[in-house]
């Protein structure tokens, strides 16, 4: 949680979490911008999904709570 956003090579690591999983990979991530210059992403729900699904998710869900994304990555 809280670590995507952080990392250049983003779908390398989607793609290692599913690999590893035994059945679901679970991502928040902040959905608006702010003031951490740390953050060198910033992702959309359509992006991430897209990114899960590359990366082999048989299925994902996303939801929102304030200012993050909830993803749930299903593994094939």
């Amino acid at each position: 949680l809280e670590v995507l956003e952080h990392v250049p090579e983003y779908s390398r690591v989607l793609a290692e979490a599913l690999r590893v999983a035994r059945r679901f990979v679970v991502l928040s991530v902040p959905s608006k911008a702010d003031d951490n210059p740390e953050h060198i992403h910033l992702f959309t729900a359509a992006q991430l999904t897209d990114a899960l699904r590359e990366a082999g998710a048989a299925r994902v869900t996303t939801d929102g709570v304030l200012n993050h994304l909830l993803l749930v990555a299903r593994c094939r």
